[in-house]
């Protein structure tokens, strides 16, 4: 019998060892696709308001691997004292002043008191040195007069994850 994956001869469980040794390798090198990489990020309580000042808001940092290709994703909620706000969302690479990698507008129809409004942003990043890299997640009001800020609480975080997705 002739394994699909490696090639091998032998017996079933021989085949069964090389496979499993083969999908323990991928995993311990975090090279499964799909894979969360690293710890994802999770805010519980509520960021300092900002207004027309981009203002980083959370962070999350991973270890990558050049040459390999990941999806940053976020699911903020952003919240504003009066409602019908535009706040701008950017993934940034490093730092608040790092290279925008993806940004997305939405209006937060949620007034003072309410709960935040869910946004959703994922951009793929394509790593140039085996590193622990950082994302920044910031936020910039663009239409309105309130003062906006990233929710956070334990029953409805905002969050980040990294995935490895492929290797060209």
């Amino acid at each position: 019998m002739t394994s699909p994956v490696s090639g091998a001869v032998g017996r079933p469980s021989q085949i069964d060892a090389a496979f499993d040794a083969a999908i323990a390798a991928l995993i311990a090198d975090g090279a499964m696709p799909g894979m969360i990489v690293g710890t994802p990020s999770q805010v519980t309580s509520d960021s300092s308001t900002f207004t027309t000042s981009e203002t980083e808001v959370q962070t999350i940092t991973v270890p990558v691997t050049s040459g390999r290709v990941y999806s940053v994703t976020w699911w903020p909620l952003f919240r504003s004292s009066v409602a019908n706000d535009e706040v701008r969302a950017r993934i940034r690479e490093d730092s608040s002043a790092g290279t925008e990698i993806q940004t997305a507008v939405r209006v937060v129809t949620t007034g003072a008191g309410a709960l935040g409004t869910e946004m959703s942003l994922t951009a793929f990043y394509t790593a140039g040195a085996t590193e622990d890299k950082t994302f920044s997640l910031t936020g910039v009001r663009v239409g309105g007069s309130g003062n906006i800020n990233l929710e956070g609480a334990s029953g409805r975080p905002s969050i980040a994850v990294v995935r490895y997705e492929y290797t060209p």
